[in-house]
């Protein structure tokens, strides 16, 4: 399938992450629907007979870029965005604009080859590998750096560019990660948040079944079962690690982009996941 198509008039409104710029809902502003397309999957000389055929179904707007990086930064370093240039221009001349995802939903072979400290660990103990999306760990300091020189190599070259009418942080906010790091970053959490190991144990109730910590780095990370508090504060956790990792990338592209430019992200439905409070990371 060339594109799925996307209802962009319910989809950006309702994903927008905290302090951005408002979806117009003025008088006359166009509804926006479209699709998500993906042209660095295809032959570029398809690309003329894709976008007609939206252009017939009355398309105006595609999302393309969230899973493109191996195209865009084929080597470490190295960028390549000439065919993205022809994209976006092709799509204009279909007047159909543009949403551009930035491509960290799926990381590129060389970088989880060269740095695997980036992937994300089950609770099993497993690390992810390549070939799939979403195996890197959103927790990774390392991984938000990568994630800040691409999305600020994007925000130079099409933070102005008339066709592209805004921008989609990553992709489905899913899988967190258990690794030894992650989980001194929750230890890290609840301290800042109990003060107190004290303070922690009462609140928590841990007396029963002799729960009680003497020492923060003994709280585990766990997601599934054990102390209510723990299960809780978890899941506060994994809000809190996806909103900064929103923020990394807002933090690249606000001070570059066209204030004309909205800034969105798309969340998947509770079916999808439910360790994180959709509430605090959808308005």
């Amino acid at each position: 399938m060339r594109f799925a198509i996307i209802l962009f008039a319910l989809l950006l409104p309702f994903c927008a992450v905290p302090s951005l710029h408002a979806v117009s809902t003025r008088p006359g502003t166009p509804i926006r629907i479209g699709a998500a397309w993906y042209p660095e999957q295809w032959p570029e000389s398809r690309w003329g007979a894709d976008l007609a055929l939206m252009e017939q179904a009355h398309f105006n707007v595609v999302r393309i870029g969230e899973f493109a990086w191996s195209t865009m930064e084929p080597a470490e370093g190295h960028y390549s965005f000439a065919w993205l240039d022809r994209a976006i221009s092709l799509a204009a001349r279909y007047h159909i604009a543009v949403v551009l995802g930035t491509p960290t939903d799926a990381p590129p072979a060389w970088l989880t080859s060269k740095y695997p400290e980036i992937l994300r660990t089950d609770e099993t103990g497993h690390r992810a590998e390549n070939g799939t999306r979403r195996q890197f760990n959103y927790a990774s300091p390392l991984y938000r750096s990568f994630c800040g020189r691409i999305v600020r190599q994007l925000a130079q070259r099409y933070g102005h560019n008339s066709n592209v009418i805004g921008w989609q942080i990553g992709n489905e906010y899913t899988d967190e990660s258990f690794d030894p790091g992650s989980r001194a970053q929750f230890q890290q959490f609840l301290r800042e948040k109990y003060k107190t190991l004290s303070n922690l144990n009462t609140r928590w109730t841990t007396a029963y079944w002799s729960q009680a910590y003497t020492d923060w780095s003994q709280i585990p990370l766990e997601s599934t079962r054990g102390n209510p508090g723990l299960l809780l504060e978890h899941k506060h956790f994994v809000t809190a690690t996806w909103r900064s990792f929103q923020r990394n990338q807002i933090n690249a592209l606000r001070p570059v982009i066209s204030h004309s430019q909205f800034i969105t992200t798309n969340i998947g439905g509770l079916a999808w996941s439910d360790n994180w409070d959709h509430y605090a990371n959808s308005t």
